[in-house]
Order: structure tokens, then C-alpha cells, then sequence
């Protein structure tokens, strides 16, 4: 039996370096996992931010798109109400033309018949300086004045009912441009601010998928630590008996 001894003390010593070499191999194959399981992640996060920059800054853009779209729209209405404005005026303008044409044509036709009413009474042989004739003619002209200025006052006043119109009409464009533009720049402002929203969480999402890959490099790197420690403690474990049952 004796001579068993020594061969025992081997057999322990490589049993005990075997042991450490498994355990040190699990320790660097569980850093390795790890250091995998961490770099799929990294690559996901990476992937889910670059995803999610090009969804916010479509996003972005199709706001942007949008309020320039509508200030077209809009500022094609209000031009509609600026050139609505400019025919109301170029109809006011045609109108007092023929306002005034008609209002002469009709002092004309009343001064003829005033002439005819002069001339029927010279016929007569009354005298139109006096009595009832010089009543007919002062009454006749007095016709023809307030028919004058009833014409004027009525011509006038559809006039200035038309330039009315067209002060509003182009008081309403500028209302709407001025609402329009304001809008537009509203949205284009979010808009802006949404894209460095999403840029923001793009560099985020990456600084993320950083961190998981150092800490997957380091558990790598600590699987490699605890693995050369257990293997040269073991090869020190089993030399230190081989070593003991040796002198035994």
C-alpha cells in the first residue's frame, strides 16, 4: 500500500487542476455569454433608436409639409379676397362712370322738357315772368334740382357702400394672411423642435447601447480575471499536493 501513496497524491494534484481549469473555462465562457448577450442588446438598442429617429423626423417633416400646405391654401384664400376686393372697387368705379353718365342724360332730357314747358306758355301768350306760369317753371326747376340731388345723394351712397365692401373684403385677407403666416410658424417651430427631439433621443438610445456593450466587455474582461485566478489557484492547490503526499 504504501506505494499507492505517492500515485494518490498525483491523482489529486491533477484532479485539483482539472477542477480549476473546468471552473476557470465556466468562468470565461459566462463572461463570453455575457459579453453576447450584451452586444444582441447593444445592437437592438441601436437599431430601436436609429428606428425611432427616422419615425420622428418623418413625423417632423410631415408637419412641416403640412403647415406649408396650409398657408398655401390659405394665402391663396386671402389673395382670392384681395383680388374680390380690387373687382368690388373697379365696379364702383365703373359704376359712378355710368352713375354720371345716366345723371346727366337725365338732367338733359328734364331741362328739355322744362324748354317745351317754357315754350307751350310763350305759345300761349301768358307771360312766364309772372303768375302762374313763373309758378310752373320755378316748380319745374325745383324738380329738376332735387332730382339731381336726390340722384347724387343715392349714387354716393351706393358708391361708398361698394368701397366698404371692398375695405372689408381686404381687411379679412389680411386677417387670414396674417393668421396663416402665424400658424405656418407655429407648426414649423414644432416641427423644429420635434426633430431635435428626435436627434436628442437618437444620441440618448445610442449613449444607451454604449453603456450595455462596456458593461458586456466588462463582464467579459472580469470572466477572463476570474478565470486565470482560479486556474493558478488550482495549479497552486494541486501542486501543494503533490508536493505534501510526496514527503509523505
Amino acid at each position: 500500500m504504501p506505494f499507492i501513496v505517492p500515485y494518490l497524491g498525483y491523482i489529486a494534484a491533477a484532479a485539483t487542476v482539472v477542477g480549476a481549469g473546468v471552473s476557470a473555462y465556466s468562468s470565461y465562457a459566462t463572461g463570453k455569454t455575457q459579453q453576447a448577450i450584451a452586444n444582441y442588446n447593444a445592437a437592438n438598442q441601436e437599431k430601436n433608436a436609429k428606428l425611432q429617429l427616422m419615425q420622428m423626423q418623418t413625423q417632423a417633416n410631415l408637419q412641416k409639409q403640412n403647415a406649408e400646405a396650409q398657408f398655401s391654401m390659405r394665402q391663396q384664400e386671402a389673395q382670392a379676397k384681395f383680388n374680390n376686393a380690387t373687382s368690388i372697387e373697379n365696379q364702383a368705379e365703373g359704376q359712378d362712370r355710368i352713375n354720371r353718365a345716366n345723371l346727366e342724360k337725365r338732367r338733359t332730357e328734364m331741362e328739355r322738357q322744362q324748354a317745351s314747358t317754357r315754350a307751350a306758355i310763350a305759345a300761349s301768350g301768358a307771360v312766364e315772368s309772372s303768375g302762374t306760369p313763373l309758378d310752373i317753371l320755378a316748380e319745374t326747376a325745383g324738380t329738376i334740382q332735387r332730382d339731381q340731388e336726390e340722384q347724387h345723394y343715392s349714387d354716393n351712397l351706393q358708391r361708398s357702400q361698394l368701397y366698404r365692401e371692398a375695405q372689408m373684403e381686404r381687411l379679412g385677407g389680411s386677417l387670414a394672411l396674417a393668421g396663416a403666416t402665424l400658424d405656418r410658424t407655429s407648426e414649423v417651430v414644432s416641427a423644429g423642435l420635434n426633430g431635435v427631439a428626435a436627434r436628442s433621443s437618437y444620441l440618448a438610445g445610442m449613449r444607451e447601447s454604449t453603456l450595455t456593450r462596456m458593461g458586456g466587455k466588462a463582464a467579459a474582461s472580469a470572466g477572463k480575471i476570474n478565470a486565470g485566478a482560479t486556474l493558478f489557484s488550482g495549479i497552486g492547490s494541486g501542486a501543494g499536493y503533490a508536493a505534501k503526499y510526496k514527503a509523505t
